[in-house]
């Protein structure tokens, strides 16, 4: 199988498959477009569950030290199975991973002394607390810490100094996941944004120079959903972090690299800023109708609520009507400074305008999963572009 690979002025690199002849070698692979170091090396790794379901294909990816890289792909793209097989829960059914000059198949056990991963689901003991759950992984991951040096890392001294060097460069602290007013709550209690700082703090535990992330801010609200981008960000320096998330913002706020996956084939290849470029359709719009409004109003409440946004931002358009929302498309290059208008004018005219509520959201990767595949049959030739639904 040829694997053949596009550029674009925007920096993106997308890849594509002949059928019929071999794939390219590790030395010409995506993972060597751009960055430093590699830290994970994904070499031709294919894996294949029973029944002779494919998950991955083929895969040639490196991660690289220093820097954050988004795995981006829609449910069952494949991104899960790579995190699975970087943790050493499945082997590849055929390839070959390496972390941090170590092969995962033979070296495992030395792998997994670096290696620190926060999971979907909050892996979490209710009847212990924050505290507690630290000290616990941190005796797990480096058992030969002592005692003090445990209670070191845990509590952050404010003087650094005062710590071992050997563990200043590794401290994963109550402190730095902003949880030391919190170290005394049992798990239980915490809220949901609250169990996330700990499961990531839990993975920065020890001396993890890998640390893997499966969606680390699924299930949070946005202002804990940035609290966790903040303690990412500051854990990058002498690590390869890699993480997997839907939200293309986030994508961009947190990595220096993305990699697209679609049905287990690396697809795209970028920094964020060439991907959002390419991907991004603007702000998305969702106001939500009044459930007792009659269906014979209905049309004129549409093009009222039409009216008036577009007095504000004329670009905007009607993109979905159904059940009970309106979803309109605010194209990216609309002018910022009209917004505060819009939610004046939206707020005041609620009742009028038969509506309960609104909202605005960025581009979701979910919302433009088909557009890789139209621009990479484009770029292809591969005749007519359709979408393909996730």
């Amino acid at each position: 199988m040829e694997k053949r690979r596009c550029s674009l002025s925007s920096g993106l690199s997308f890849f594509n498959e002949d059928f019929g002849s071999k794939g390219f070698s590790q030395q010409n692979g995506p993972g060597e477009l751009q960055g430093g170091t590699p830290g994970v090396a994904l070499i031709s790794v294919t894996k294949e569950y029973e029944g002779h379901k494919v998950a991955v294909q083929e895969l040639t990816l490196n991660f690289h030290r220093d820097q954050i890289t988004a795995l981006l792909g829609t449910n069952g793209a494949g991104k899960t199975t790579i995190i699975s097989m970087l943790m050493g829960l499945y082997p590849p059914t055929s390839g070959t991973i390496i972390v941090n000059g170590k092969n995962l198949q033979t070296d495992l056990s030395k792998v997994r002394e670096e290696l620190g991963v926060c999971l979907q689901q909050d892996v979490l003991l209710d009847n212990l607390t924050v505290r507690e759950h630290l000290m616990l992984f941190a005796s797990i991951k480096a058992p030969w810490w002592t005692r003090k040096e445990l209670c070191q890392q845990v509590n952050k001294l404010v003087n650094s100094s005062l710590i071992p060097s050997a563990f200043v460069q590794s401290c994963r602290t109550l402190d730095e996941v902003e949880l030391t007013q919190h170290q005394h709550k049992l798990a239980g209690v915490l809220s949901g944004g609250m169990k996330r700082k700990l499961s990531i703090g839990i993975a920065f535990m020890g001396m993890s120079k890998t640390v893997v992330l499966d969606e680390p801010s699924s299930g949070v609200d946005p202002c804990s959903r940035r609290s966790l981008w903040d303690i990412l960000l500051k854990y990058r320096e002498g690590r390869t972090i890699i993480f997997t998330t839907h939200h293309l913002d986030e994508a961009e706020m947190l990595s220096d690299h993305v990699a697209i996956l679609q049905q287990g084939r690396l697809r795209c290849y970028s920094p964020p800023t060439g991907l959002k470029e390419t991907y991004d359709q603007g702000l998305t719009l969702t106001l939500t109708k009044q459930p007792s409004v009659l269906e014979t109003q209905e049309p004129k409440d549409v093009a009222r609520v039409t009216s008036l946004i577009q007095v504000y931002i004329p670009q905007a358009f009607l993109k979905d009507s159904c059940g009970g929302e309106l979803t309109y498309t605010i194209p990216k290059d609309a002018d910022k400074t009209c917004f505060k208008g819009l939610c004046q004018a939206l707020d005041q005219n609620l009742q009028h305008l038969h509506l309960t509520g609104y909202g605005i959201s960025d581009t979701t990767l979910e919302e433009n999963s088909g557009k890789l595949l139209v621009l990479e049959r484009i770029l292809y030739g591969q005749g007519r572009a359709t979408e393909v639904p996730s």
